[in-house]
């Protein structure tokens, strides 16, 4: 994957999906651009995290979607936006 940037919608400093994604790009010394979104945290895994997709700093290469239900459906639009 040659990908500059990586949303991961749904981490949280809990342990899940999203939350190991994160973890192993630092445990990997990943250059990725690693962006958490979720409009709850203001810092994930060390890293600032974004409300939405609508607010990083760019569009990202890749979108992570760890939510459920018709939320990652709403993720998915927002994504392809």
């Amino acid at each position: 994957m040659n990908a500059r940037s990586v949303a991961v919608v749904g981490a949280s400093p809990n342990n899940g999906v999203a939350t190991n994604i994160l973890a192993w790009s630092k445990a990997l010394g990943s250059k990725v651009a690693y962006w958490p979104v979720n409009p709850k945290y203001v810092e994930i895994s060390d890293l600032l995290a974004y409300p939405s997709l609508a607010d990083l700093p760019d569009r990202p290469d890749v979108v992570a979607v760890a939510v459920g239900g018709a939320a990652a459906a709403g993720v998915i639009e927002d994504a392809l936006a």
